[in-house]
């Protein structure tokens, strides 16, 4: 007999269903997609819920990024500095 989901789930339930049908996305990626707001959740005490069919939306068609600053190099000024 198949296993029946919720549509909501915790993020541990949504990674384990993600595996059971063979989605690749793991549950540290998930965590991190809502904690950063790019896929919506709703806070239940300690605990994110995830609407699955949201999840499925951004995974078929993500969202941009806005533009990050990862990998910028910043000059730094001679002032204050000690050798």
């Amino acid at each position: 007999m198949p296993t029946v989901y919720n549509l909501m789930g915790t993020i541990s339930e949504t990674a384990k269903r993600a595996a059971d049908e063979h989605i690749g996305i793991s549950k540290t990626h998930i965590r991190r997609l809502v904690t950063s707001g790019e896929v919506p959740s709703v806070r239940s005490g300690s605990k994110y819920l995830i609407n699955w069919n949201h999840l499925m939306e951004y995974l078929n068609n993500p969202k941009p990024k806005a533009q990050q600053r990862f990998g910028v190099v910043h000059p730094i000024s001679e002032k204050g500095r000690t050798m």
